[in-house]
Parts: C-alpha cells; sequence; structure tokens
C-alpha cells in the first residue's frame, strides 16, 4: 500500500509493515515550521488555525503539543469550518490576543487563501507560517492580491526539475537505483 497522507499515526512499520508512505509526515513540515516562526522570525505568541476536517484537527494537535515542547503556548487556537467563507472573526480574535505569527494547519487553499485575504483586508502584517498548501497554486489563484502572499512562509522541497534537460545529480542516481526493481530498464 502506497499512502499519501501525512497523519503520522497512519503508518507503523509494526501494525502494517506493507503500507509506505510516499509524503512528509505532518512532524516533518510542522517541525520545521516551528523552527522557523520561533528561532528565525523570533515569535513567541503563536495563533493557530486549525480547521474541522480530521487532517486539520489533528494537524493542529499535533502543532500545539510541539509548540508546547518547545515553551511555547499559543496565544489563540482555534479550529474553523474549511468552508467558511469570512475568517475576520478569527483574525480579529487572533490579532486581539496579541498573536505576532499566525500558523495555520489546514490543507483546505481555500481556508487557507481565506486567512491570506483576511490578513490583508486588516493591514495586519504578521507573518503566516505553516502547511505548504498556503504555496500551491490553487491558493494563490484564490487571492484577493498577490501580495497577500508576502510575508507567509511554508516548508519546501529541493528541486527535482529538470535542468538542461536533466535530473539533478542525486536525483538521478537514485532513479537509476531504483528503475530496475521497479521493472524498467536503466536506459
Amino acid at each position: 500500500n502506497l499512502v499519501i497522507g501525512t497523519i503520522d499515526e497512519l503508518i507503523d512499520p509494526k501494525k502494517y509493515p506493507r503500507a509506505f508512505r510516499v509524503i512528509n509526515t505532518n512532524k516533518q513540515w510542522i517541525e520545521p515550521a516551528n523552527d522557523y516562526a520561533l528561532n528565525v522570525l523570533k515569535r513567541r505568541k503563536v495563533a493557530v488555525i486549525g480547521d474541522t476536517s480530521g487532517y486539520g484537527t489533528s494537524s493542529a494537535k499535533t502543532a500545539t503539543e510541539l509548540l508546547k515542547k518547545s515553551g511555547v503556548e499559543p496565544v489563540y487556537s482555534v479550529l474553523s469550518y474549511p468552508n467558511k467563507t469570512d475568517l475576520t472573526d478569527e483574525m480579529t480574535k487572533a490579532r486581539a490576543a496579541g498573536a505576532d505569527v499566525v500558523m495555520p494547519w489546514s490543507a483546505a487553499t481555500g481556508l487557507l487563501a481565506r486567512i491570506m485575504n483576511t490578513r490583508g483586508a486588516m493591514q495586519w502584517d504578521v507573518p503566516i507560517v505553516g502547511h505548504p498548501a498556503m504555496m500551491a497554486p490553487p491558493a494563490g489563484k484564490l487571492l484577493n492580491k498577490p501580495e497577500y502572499w508576502d510575508n507567509t512562509f511554508t516548508a519546501g522541497y529541493v528541486s527535482t526539475t529538470y535542468v538542461n534537460g536533466k535530473l539533478p545529480e542525486r536525483t538521478q542516481k537514485l532513479m537509476d537505483a531504483i528503475r530496475p526493481k521497479l521493472g524498467g530498464s536503466i536506459d
């Protein structure tokens, strides 16, 4: 089984020895985001915004637990319905709580775009650090203004883009090693 799910608990080599994750775990996204917010941006007053889906709820809970392990108690935390059209209430409460960084944990690009749109409409230049879906093209198409992406940070990936028709050396080496095992030839 190839699992395209990030919830850490979905893969357990002892319980599911034939299940393999083909994407990062949530912790592999949340830990660097927390590190960036706390140690690079030097922010300590965190607002955690998740959504009410199983994924959003689990992600927000994990993010909060990891923040607490770092000695940071969120100043505001909320779960919002993923299709809620107006997030003014949530963002106003985050601002009133003194949040100096907003950390959304949802894969709902619409919700993430509405968070950025609301921040922009409020003229609140608080950094947003969180889920990689914030930088996905569908989220960008939902922004009221392209500059609402400014001061927004997510985990990224090392590019595997072809350069001059070739893969990066490390990627090519991996492809050469696994291709025969997957039934393909090296050439």
